[in-house]
């Protein structure tokens, strides 16, 4: 390699900002030659090639049988060879039969063509090793990239050996999340990477605790997240003790991430967050350092009492990522996580300017097929005028997340749940019913799954009108419950036991208990509005049934100021809204005497909702129009 492009590179890689060069077009422009450069390297290159030309003609076998790079297929072989391949197929036909057939084709081809990646990519350090087209410190971080790499690789196989019903919906996903080797020959990935000590033994205690890392985001991306929880624990105390800082940073933010995906929200995630962010920054690990920031957006909006602190992590999170390995991936996350944030301050426009940013950012950095471009079209959903264009975003939403993660994976399932409540209501029967449909098909032992699926498919019928298909629905889902033994989780499980009830599949005041016992324990935050505003008007509805209209007002009119705050933006909550002003005037309208001036405006208000909202509602309009 030339003298002035080895000194090019080693400027690159500097560690202090201010001795590398200001911008990439700076490195771009110190990386092309002068003219006579130019012409005494191509020269001398091209005398090499003939010359290695010629002794290809005589010495083709002993070369290719003494070549020092031969050895990276068997490498990855005792990774991803016959036994691997073989159990990882087993244990998907085992723990899914139904899908087997579909998932395991697609899983072996993602791991495939990364073991063939990894190969090619070893094989190509290798050679530049022996060429002497690489600086030491270079090919050190190549090696130590692919390294880690195949240990991903390696542990996402073992994880997937012994899959079970919970994770192998999970395996094309986590066989899509496997960063390729490809990166390892990357400028910019290369010195995000976190460095080795300089002490070997500390490196080698260092490169196992990375490796047990490795193990348990597979775990966690399986499913098995609180297997990882549990190891993670272990992990941050083995770090602690070798005291190495850019090993910290990584493991705060890994038990940072863990934290923020459980369903226990216990402020852990955001004192993890910020270790890991003050960790990263001490070690010049700007990368970690913004995700972690990014991260703690999300973790602090979900607490009504720090969406300002959240918001004003802008600057440091921007500035952060625009250091890091990533820049613009990294920008998109932290302008998708603002718009979250936004969110919980019910700022739709703000919202809305923030996910459609975000969108740009990462079509561009990723690609438009890119999973986190799905959260983000669903996101940006829900901020936009109902019509066209939202329908539009929550078609290449599903799209998405249906190619990318497999029709049965619990994101997806969770994806068709999110855009049947933003689409039209006569759309969101069957966007929901096909992610039934598939669950029933592919997994029919998930029972819990297919009950949560059930209750929103209900809900769904509920919705237009459709009493029968809702009753026979919410039938089935209580049904599923029951042979798994296994409620819904929280609010869910009492809703699908309200609306059983309106539909007389239960004789007593179970269901009034339930929903009153829900709605006292229930915290007043803004992402628990919407369930409050619903309890309550399944809660008036189940009393009225009851023949108890005098009760049913109190929550009835709760349910409709809730319910016209939340209409007011986002039209999506009008139908639901609508139904309140109906339910609320049929119980003003039961009293003795009943109350007909009180009950004549929530009358108008339903009744000119249904006359506008089209074929869908149709059903709805004869009972109201008859009260």
């Amino acid at each position: 390699m030339p003298a002035w492009l080895i000194a090019a590179l080693m400027r690159g890689l500097k560690t202090e900002p201010r001795d590398r060069y200001p911008s990439m077009e700076a490195l771009l422009g110190a990386l092309v030659p002068s003219r006579g450069r130019t012409w005494r390297f191509v020269g001398a290159a091209l005398a090499l090639a003939l010359t290695a030309g010629a002794a290809g003609l005589a010495f083709v076998p002993e070369a290719a049988a003494e070549s020092p790079c031969a050895d990276a297929d068997a490498d990855i072989a005792r990774v991803w060879g016959p036994a691997q391949r073989n159990a990882v197929a087993t244990a998907l036909r085992d723990a899914a039969p139904n899908y087997a057939a579909v998932l395991w084709p697609r899983v072996a081809d993602k791991l495939d063509r990364f073991a063939a990646s990894w190969a090619e990519n070893h094989r190509d350090t290798c050679l530049a090793e022996h060429q002497g087209r690489y600086t030491e410190a270079l090919l050190d971080r190549q090696r130590r990239c692919l390294d880690r790499r195949r240990d991903a690789f390696d542990e996402t196989v073992k994880a997937l050996s012994i899959a079970d019903m919970d994770m192998a919906p999970r395996a094309l996903g986590a066989a899509s999340d496997l960063v390729p080797p490809s990166a390892c020959h990357e400028l910019a990935f290369l010195k995000a990477e976190p460095p080795a000590p300089d002490d070997p033994e500390l490196g080698e205690r260092v490169a196992d605790l990375r490796n047990h890392m490795a193990r348990v985001e597979a775990l966690a991306k399986l499913g098995r997240i609180h297997d990882a929880v549990d190891q993670a624990v272990d992990i941050e105390a083995a770090a602690e003790q070798i005291g190495y800082a850019p090993l910290r940073a990584e493991v705060a933010l890994l038990r940072g991430r863990l934290s923020l995906n459980t369903s226990e929200e216990t402020g852990q995630e955001l004192e993890w967050l910020t270790r890991a962010m003050r960790s990263g920054i001490e070690s010049r690990g700007d990368a970690i350092a913004a995700e972690a920031v990014a991260s703690r957006i999300v973790a602090a909006s979900r607490r009504p009492e720090m969406v300002a602190r959240a918001l004003a992590d802008e600057p440091l999170a921007l500035a952060l990522a625009s250091r890091g390995a990533a820049p613009e991936a990294l920008r998109g996350l932290v302008l998708h996580n603002l718009g979250v944030a936004n969110l919980a301050q019910r700022n739709s426009a703000e919202a809305r300017r923030y996910f459609t940013e975000a969108l740009s950012v990462r079509q561009g950095a990723l690609s438009a097929g890119h999973r986190d471009v799905g959260y983000t079209l669903l996101n940006l959903a829900s901020v936009t005028e109902p019509g066209a264009a939202r329908d539009d975003l929550l078609a290449r939403a599903l799209e998405i997340f249906d190619a990318e993660l497999g029709v049965v994976h619990p994101a997806t399932i969770e994806a068709r749940i999110t855009a049947a409540q933003l689409a039209e209501p006569g759309e969101a029967w069957s966007i929901l019913q096909a992610g039934c449909v598939a669950l029933e098909r592919f997994l029919p032992d998930d029972l819990v799954r297919r009950t949560r699926c059930l209750f929103h498919l209900g809900r769904a019928a509920t919705e237009i009108g459709d009493d029968d298909d809702a009753a026979s629905v919410f039938r089935a889902a209580a049904e599923l419950s029951e042979l798994s033994g296994t409620r819904l989780f929280g609010p869910e499980a009492t809703l699908l036991a309200g609306y059983r009830g309106l539909a007389g599949s239960v004789d007593d005041d179970t269901a009034i208990e339930h929903l009153q016992a829900t709605l006292a324990r229930m915290p007043d935050t803004t992402w628990s509005s919407e369930e409050i505003a619903e309890l309550r008007l399944v809660l008036g509805q189940n009393l009225l049934v009851r023949g108890r209209p005098l009760e049913a007002r109190v929550p009835l009119a709760a349910a409709v100021a809730e319910l016209t705050v939340l209409a007011a933006d986002d039209p999506h909550w009008a139908p639901r809204l609508a139904r309140a002003h109906r339910t609320l005037a049929e119980a003003l309208l039961s009293a003795t005497p009943p109350s007909v001036a009180a009950a004549r405006p929530h009358l108008g208000a339903a009744l000119a909702f249904y006359r506008s909202a089209g074929a869908s509602f149709a059903r709805r309009w004869p009972p109201a129009s008859a009260c």
